[in-house]
C-alpha cells in the first residue's frame, strides 16, 4: 500500500523560501501574506510553488502538475490533511498580472476527502485550526456592491477570515484595485466592501456531489462520478484576494 504523506505542523515550521522560475511562471518573487488566520497548514498566500512544497515535504518532480500562461495546479495523492487520510490535495498558484511567464503565488487549495472519512473529526480539526464556524455570512455582488447575507446551510462550514481587504489595501490603493476588479463600484459601496470582505474563506462540504445535485439536478456524469468516488467530502480554501493584492500592490 503506498504509504500517505502527512501534512504536519512540523514540515510548516521548515525555513521557506521564494524561488523564482517554474513551471512556465517566472519572473521575480512575490511576497507571501501575514497570516490572515485562514490558511492550509500555516502557508502564507500568494507562496511559490517550490515554496509550498518544501513546507510539507512534498517531491514536486511526483506531483501531478498542470499548467498555462497564467497558471499551475499541482496535484498530491494519497495525503493526509487536518488528520484524516484525503484522497487528494490541489494546489493552485495564479499569476494575477496576467503578463505571460510572471509570478504564480498560491491562491487557492482544494482537499478531497473520501465517503468514508471521520467528517466529524474533521470538522472538530477545523474548527481547532479556523475557530468556530460562521452561523450566517455576507456576500458582495462586485457588480453592484451590495451585500446579501446567508444562513448557514446543512452540511456545508464556512470560515472567514478576521483580516479584511481594508486591513490590506491603502487608501491610496483602494480605487486602483476598484478600477482592476470591481467594475466602477461607487466610493460608498467600495467603502463598505472594503470593511467587511473577508481576504480568505475555507469552506467545508460534508457532501460534494450532493450540493451539487441539489443546486443544478442530477446528470449522468454526476451520476458516475458518484458512483466512482462515492459521496467525497470536499474542503476549500480561497486566498485569491490576499494573493492578488500581494501581486498587484
Amino acid at each position: 500500500m503506498k504509504a500517505r504523506r502527512v501534512f504536519s505542523v512540523a514540515a510548516i515550521a521548515l525555513s521557506l523560501c521564494l524561488l523564482a522560475g517554474l513551471c512556465g511562471c517566472s519572473g521575480e518573487a512575490g511576497t507571501p501574506a501575514e497570516p490572515t488566520g485562514i490558511e492550509f497548514q500555516g502557508i502564507p498566500w500568494n507562496s511559490g510553488p517550490e515554496e509550498v512544497c518544501e513546507a510539507l515535504g512534498l517531491n514536486m518532480d511526483t506531483l501531478e502538475r498542470e499548467e498555462d500562461n497564467y497558471s499551475v495546479t499541482l496535484t498530491a495523492r494519497d495525503v493526509e490533511a487536518f488528520g484524516t487520510a484525503a484522497t487528494l490535495a490541489q494546489f493552485r498558484f495564479f499569476n494575477f498580472s496576467l503578463e505571460e511567464g510572471g509570478y504564480c503565488g498560491l491562491d487557492q487549495v482544494h482537499i478531497v476527502f473520501p465517503e468514508s472519512a471521520d467528517k466529524e473529526a474533521v470538522l472538530a480539526a477545523l474548527t481547532e485550526a479556523f475557530g468556530p464556524e460562521a452561523q450566517e455570512y455576507t456576500q458582495y455582488d462586485y457588480i453592484t456592491g451590495r451585500p446579501r447575507t446567508y444562513a448557514k446551510e446543512e452540511g456545508i462550514s464556512r470560515w472567514f477570515s478576521p483580516t479584511k481587504l481594508g486591513d490590506v489595501l491603502s487608501e491610496e490603493e483602494r480605487p486602483a484595485f476598484r478600477d482592476l476588479y470591481l467594475m466602477g463600484l461607487s466610493d460608498e459601496d467600495l467603502a463598505s466592501l472594503m470593511e467587511s470582505e473577508p481576504v480568505s474563506i475555507a469552506t467545508w462540504t460534508e457532501d460534494y456531489y450532493g450540493q451539487i445535485e441539489a443546486e443544478h439536478g442530477s446528470t449522468p456524469a454526476l451520476e458516475a462520478a458518484v458512483e466512482e468516488y462515492g459521496r467525497v467530502a470536499t474542503l476549500d480554501l480561497n486566498g485569491e484576494h490576499m494573493a492578488r493584492v500581494l501581486q498587484m500592490f
